[in-house]
């Protein structure tokens, strides 16, 4: 594995953070603690563009909203949208990808929608798959309030919230309440099982997303009555994948989360589903949440751009 100056300066940053505030094992780690570690990601987060952030909230009940951030090129006209859930182990909101989505907003023309969806353990399984869907539907059903193309409805995930968007378009699929012109999963959750195991080589070499580390995130998200290879928690899982809409698939070469990537795309290829696959190379999992250290090369923006350009 080669990284680049800046992939070296952020994994000695991290290693050094772990050095200087040893974390306990993951049998005593505090959720709290969890998230207090991730902060120095953010001195690796891209930078927002110039397109003014808008926060807003989609009213779920009485006693639940979702907050959104909108990121929009071009104020009261109606754009092709995608919809963003960010990653986090179902638990955290590494507050790393509002750049991200500036940035994409900034160079393809598209809005974007960051979902800000409730995380565990305070809201377990399967709160953010419910957020998740209902943030969509309301989206698509009220676009013209939120200037959304409905012909040009996309979504995008990356691991964690790559499950969530998995699981939203499938779901989509059966109510057909609203219409998915196509997703974006990048290092995606498909199996929660932790399973499969095509690319267990590339895999070991990612150095921060560690076996440990998924079994701990997974144990505070999935409750104890539910297999987690079960279609509810794992798309992977699940029976029948005919009839999704196009889907490009992202992964990391070194990424912990590879093999579920590889055996999805196999799944969805068997499905007869209209399926791209990209190895973004000398990359590991953190390569969204940690981009100023791996935009060298295969930039994931750039190349997210190109998908969304691609579309219409």
């Amino acid at each position: 594995m080669i990284f680049t100056p800046a992939a070296e300066k952020f994994i000695v940053r991290m290693l050094e953070e772990l050095e200087q505030n040893p974390p306990p094992p993951f049998d005593q780690l505090s959720i709290e603690q969890y998230r207090t570690n991730l902060k120095p990601f953010l001195e690796f987060a891209a930078e927002p563009s110039d397109i003014e952030e808008k926060i807003q909230f989609i009213p779920v009940n009485k006693d639940h909203q979702i907050k959104i951030r909108i990121y929009c090129p071009e104020i009261n006209l109606t754009l092709p949208t995608m919809v963003y859930f960010h990653g986090g182990g179902f638990v955290a909101n590494l507050h790393c990808d509002y750049g991200l989505c500036s940035q994409i907003a900034k160079q393809s023309g598209w809005q974007v929608i960051f979902v800000d969806y409730r995380l565990a353990p305070e809201a377990p399984y399967p709160a953010a798959i419910e957020d998740a869907y209902f943030a969509c539907k309301y989206l698509y059903e009220h676009a013209d309030e939120f200037h959304i193309d409905r012909n040009n409805f996309v979504i995008t995930g990356y691991s964690s919230g790559g499950n969530l968007a998995a699981h939203t378009v499938i779901q989509a699929r059966g109510s057909r309440e609203f219409t998915i012109k196509q997703q974006i999963l990048i290092s995606a959750a498909f199996d929660l099982s932790n399973s499969l195991k095509s690319h267990e080589e590339y895999a070991q070499q990612d150095i921060l997303l560690v076996p440990g580390l998924i079994n701990y995130l997974y144990r505070h998200y999935i409750p104890d009555n539910i297999d987690p290879r079960s279609p509810k928690l794992s798309p992977y899982w699940e029976s029948d994948l005919s009839g999704l809409p196009k889907t490009t698939l992202i992964v990391a070469e070194y990424d912990r989360l590879r093999s579920d990537t590889e055996c999805f795309h196999k799944r969805l290829l068997a499905a007869d589903v209209s399926v791209s696959k990209t190895v973004l190379k000398n990359k590991i999992h953190a390569f969204i949440p940690a981009y100023k250290a791996f935009n060298d090369g295969e930039n994931p923006i750039e190349f997210i751009v190109a998908t969304l350009q691609s579309i219409v």
